[in-house]
């Protein structure tokens, strides 16, 4: 098995090389930025494919594509013709390493969070099984939810077959690529930038924590609108190749989740500018600008929002019932807010609280690194006796940009999020991690460039100590998430979702048909719906009930009456009453806990499956 997933995997990765190779060779673009801009126009084009109801069709041309790229260079690779500009870099290099590292790392880990069984993990299983965009036939719930990263793990596990690691691996994938951007700058010449953008990718990292383990999108949507803010710094004076490296991404970017829309905007604003200031000149009227300003116009905004729009379109007509988005923005939420003034008055000081908590270490590593910019615009004014406007253009937009999306955060939960989470500040600290990976990214970037462009000249021992007094900026702050990371792998042998996984396979392989099931879970009594989610996740259907307590002769009564109106019973844990009662219909206990329900003479009894 391990053999066949690798090869499956090596394919995989030739096909992706093979689109690698046609994007440096024949677009030009930089190796550092060739991971994400590949990942994200696959996305993009599977996805327009999933709206046209072809998907399965364009994973085998893009794979096929790939494949057929990648000979075709080996080919002219052994006849020796060779191809320019083809060196391997600093950034290959670590985005080779980071994708062995993430097969390896994440290699058997399975869902087991939350929101994996409520959404991210369902729609990557709901989508391989339909072999399309999730429609009316899915039990997806959150329906207005965008599909951007199942979107790319779909074509993983179309290749791959479907494994939750393999979805793991492939989100995974999508972080590297994100990270890679960060060593644009690098040359083997210039080992100082070397090290520093290893040690920001590893902050990076560190930052999202243990999302590793999940599909929850928080992060990655912070890495990827960061890559794109990078890549457009990186081409401000070619605003060609600005334009073709970015859009995909920005597509990708409005396609991973609904907030999205905000760093589309903050992108959009760092594209503008770079546009207006390096290929307008500061002039718009005229000929060739206004052409320039169009293209731009076109292939950054319009493009990326019609295939927002598209997804809107297609989930109006895709389901047939009212699709649920708690956090829609419509009229009536804004005009009829039913909050209580209590809640009103106090969530400006919760949301300042959490949002400048020192506990965080993502608020720490952005106070350190805005003391940085701060004190590097400090020194090079008095050594230079001139300011540093590129670095104070820089902070003086992150931290605007942070105070903006915590702007928006309050107002989501004033009027958004129903007041029972809002009060507690549900998902906060997801929320929270986006923009702090988003700024803390960017300023890395702009302290790493002024720094280590500043001191290229002088002596050794200057440069050594400004890598280290860097790595150690970035890396200190860090240094219990990445322990946390490396210890607290998630093992879920002995977890209820292991036990549900194991008896729907046996109430499956008994049955061959997906029946209804009955389970009974005492040790569920206050896990918010947990059970309810794995089972959905489990049966990918709603053929089941669930009963988490009997305290009362109703409950018992309704304890029988769901036995005798399914076909499996499940016993999830077992109690003293749960124990009495199944006394009078079982002979033999099940080992596995999994009963099928059967009759005899007009009598419920139940048989153990084994």
């Amino acid at each position: 098995m391990l053999n066949i997933s690798l090869f499956y995997f090596s394919v995989l990765f030739l096909s992706f090389i093979g689109w690698g190779l046609f994007a440096s060779h024949k677009l030009k673009l930089h190796q550092a930025v060739i991971p994400i801009f590949v990942f994200s126009g696959i996305t993009a084009i599977l996805f327009v494919a999933g709206l046209l109801n072809v998907m399965p069709y364009m994973v085998m041309i893009l794979f096929i594509g790939g494949i057929g790229i990648f000979l075709y260079y080996l080919y002219l690779f052994m006849i020796k013709k060779g191809i320019a500009g083809m060196r391997i870099n600093p950034s290959t290099i670590f985005f080779m390493m980071g994708i062995l590292i993430m097969i390896v790392f994440l290699n058997g880990v399975i869902h087991n969070h939350y929101d994996d069984f409520s959404h991210w993990g369902l729609i990557v299983k709901e989508m391989f099984q339909v072999n399309g965009l999730p429609d009316g036939r899915t039990i997806i719930s959150f329906t207005n939810y965008p599909p951007g990263s199942a979107t790319f793990i779909y074509y993983v596990l179309s290749i791959t077959g479907y494994s939750e690691s393999y979805a793991f691996m492939a989100q995974g994938f999508l972080i590297v690529a994100c990270l890679t951007v960060l060593f644009i700058f690098t040359s083997w010449k210039r080992p100082g930038l070397i090290v520093t953008a290893a040690a920001a990718s590893l902050a990076l990292f560190s930052l999202n924590g243990n999302y590793i383990y999940t599909l929850l999108v928080d992060g990655l949507l912070g890495m990827v609108a960061f890559a794109i803010s990078v890549i457009a710094f990186y081409y401000r004076k070619d605003w060609k190749k600005g334009l073709l490296a970015t859009t995909p991404i920005l597509i990708m970017l409005l396609l991973i989740k609904d907030s999205g829309k905000v760093f589309f905007l903050f992108n959009l604003v760092i594209i503008f500018w770079f546009v207006y200031s390096y290929s307008l000149k500061g002039k718009i009227l005229n000929k060739k600008n206004i052409r320039i300003a169009l293209w731009v116009l076109v292939f950054s905004a319009l493009l990326p929002l019609s295939l927002d729009f598209l997804w809107g379109q297609y989930v109006d007509k895709a389901y047939q019932d009212d699709h649920h988005n708690k956090f829609t923005v419509n009229r009536g939420k804004i005009l009829n807010n039913d909050k209580t003034e209590e809640f009103k008055e106090n969530l400006a000081p919760m949301i300042f609280h959490a949002a400048t908590d020192m506990d965080n270490s993502g608020i720490q590593l952005m106070l350190i690194l805005n003391g940085l910019a701060l004190a590097t615009i400090l020194i090079y004014s008095i050594m230079h006796r001139q300011l540093a406007r590129r670095l104070i253009g820089v902070t003086l937009f992150v931290n605007s940009a942070y105070l903006f999306y915590i702007f928006t955060l309050y107002l989501m939960y004033l009027f958004l999020m129903p007041e029972g989470e809002a009060v507690r500040l549900a998902g906060f600290n997801r929320y929270l991690l986006t923009i702090v990976i988003f700024c803390i990214g960017i300023l890395m970037v702009a302290i790493s460039q002024v720094w280590l462009s500043w001191i290229n000249e002088r002596k050794h021992a200057i440069r050594l100590g400004a890598v280290i007094v860097l790595v150690m900026a970035f890396l200190y702050p860090q240094w219990e998430n990445m322990k946390s990371v490396a210890s607290n792998k998630p093992d879920a042998s002995d977890s209820i979702r292991m036990g549900i996984k194991d008896q729907y396979q046996r109430i499956i392989t008994d049955a061959q048909t997906a029946p209804q099931v009955f389970y009974y879970s005492p040790k569920s009594f206050d896990d918010r719906g947990f059970l309810d989610y794995v089972l959905r996740f489990e049966q990918t259907n709603h053929k089941f009930t669930v009963l988490r307590n009997m305290e009362t002769d109703e409950e018992e009564a309704t304890f029988i009456n769901r036995i005798e109106s399914s076909e499996y019973f499940v016993l999830v844990g077992e109690d003293e009453r749960s124990e009495s009662l199944l006394e009078g219909f079982r002979a033999e206990k099940s080992t596995s806990g999994v009963y099928r329900v059967t009759y005899k003479e007009d009598k419920v009894e139940l048989e153990p499956v084994k």
